[in-house]
């Protein structure tokens, strides 16, 4: 008589007396050749043995160290991989194939004696997961299971999170042995802030205590320490930093960059250059390279260079400053009709007189002796003179005359500079 085995999808296999019945897998499979289980039939012949076949089948593919064969191919087929006397992991095929081996199972997780859930891989949650106990900050959590509102949560070593419970109305956050804490503000400290202006105005306490310094705070007041600005000026009282009131001097210098001036001294003042023919680099001294430029009083050349010219030095980094040493300064006549005519700015002009004639008195000659003058005439014929225009000599009145191998006005040195 035929028996039914009901399945966990709701259907139903009706197994025949004296068969043994292989249609609950795909194909024909004969019997006894260890591919799956076989459903006997009441009365069959040899029910024993393919009975045995099934509870070694069973045992094999549930418990070994190897996955069962693709053969069977039974996808929802459990199997325990054995990896020592000890331990294990299960498996369940996903992957209804007949060759690729581990790669058609996945791995089930399992709890391990200590409660802990080891994962090996990446674990997807598609709802929440509810720990027994907190989970510590040195595994992803922050080591606690609840808050109050306002908590804030700090590092307090390199593996621990502590919570800081939220001040009270007034309290300041500050700072305590390198760890956050709440500190009561000075009983007397700011007592109004006006937005618009951005004035505070104080008791006559201080805030030192809220603040962790000492700020200048009131009339009288000493300030230590930088005070530092995070914007310049807009308006006339505003402040402004060191920085900002150096590159405005930079930029607009009190003295301009190309002035010559003289001083009383063998050295010449910061921000100025003797006057000395120098040549200096182009980009130490930029503005004063710039002024050159503009100046219409650079040389065509090194080799053409006036005392009184900036020359372009090298034609690339460098350039020569005017040589005003030994000089007398006179104004550029900028095209006189009158005085200087035809001069060029930074020409050099040696010294000279002014075109005249000298007096000579003949001796015993004409009118009587020291009378009459060199070149007068007697009748028709000039007369011969004696050489007697001779050095120069006192006149009795204003000393004996200076004579030297230039001519100049009487003088003081002083050194020329130029502000670069």
């Amino acid at each position: 008589m035929s028996y039914i085995i009901h399945k966990a999808d709701g259907t139903a296999i009706t197994i025949p007396d004296n068969v043994l019945d292989t249609s609950f897998y795909a194909g024909s499979v004969p019997p006894g050749v260890g591919v799956g289980n076989i459903l006997v039939g009441r009365n069959t012949v040899d029910y024993g043995a393919a009975i045995a076949q099934n509870i070694v089948q069973m045992t094999e593919n549930f418990a070994k160290s190897t996955p069962p064969t693709d053969s069977i191919a039974l996808q929802g087929q459990l199997w325990f991989n054995k990896t020592s006397s000890s331990t294990g992991e299960l498996y369940v095929r996903t992957i209804d194939a007949s060759t690729g081996g581990l790669a058609n199972w996945s791995k089930i997780l399992t709890e391990s004696t200590g409660g802990d859930l080891s994962v090996s891989g990446d674990l997807n949650v598609g709802g929440s997961i509810t720990a027994g106990t907190p989970i510590a900050a040195t595994s992803g959590g922050t080591g606690f299971g609840s808050y109050t509102i306002g908590d804030i949560l700090y590092a307090s070593s390199s593996t621990t999170l502590s919570k800081l419970p939220v001040g009270s109305v007034g309290q300041v956050l500050t700072v305590s042995g390198g760890l956050p804490a709440w500190s009561n503000a000075a009983a007397s400290g700011v007592l109004s802030f006006n937005t618009r202006t951005g004035a505070v105005t104080l008791t006559s306490g201080d805030v030192t205590t809220a603040l962790g310094y000492t700020p200048v705070n009131k009339a009288g007041d000493t300030m230590t320490g930088s005070l530092i600005l995070n914007a310049d000026p807009v308006t006339a009282l505003g402040a402004a930093t060191k920085q900002y009131v150096d590159n405005a001097i930079t930029a607009n210098p009190t003295v301009p960059v190309g002035t010559v001036i003289f001083v009383p001294a063998t050295t010449a003042p910061t921000g100025f250059l003797k006057l000395n023919g120098a040549l200096i680099s182009r980009t130490t001294y930029a503005n004063l390279w710039t002024f050159a430029q503009a100046s219409g009083n650079v040389a065509a050349s090194e080799g053409v260079w006036l005392s009184g010219q900036f020359s372009p030095g090298d034609g690339s980094t460098t350039f020569r400053i005017p040589d005003a040493r030994g000089y007398f300064i006179r104004s550029w006549a900028d095209n006189s009709p009158s005085y200087d005519v035809g001069r060029a700015i930074g020409s050099i002009q040696y010294d000279a007189f002014q075109g005249h004639w000298h007096n000579s008195y003949t001796q015993g000659y004409g009118a009587g002796a020291g009378g009459g003058y060199a070149g007068i005439q007697s009748g028709s014929q000039t007369v011969a003179l004696p050489q007697i225009v001779k050095e120069p000599v006192t006149d009795g009145v204003n000393g004996a005359p200076r004579t030297s191998t230039e001519t100049r006005p009487i003088n003081i040195p002083f050194l020329a500079c130029i502000k670069y």
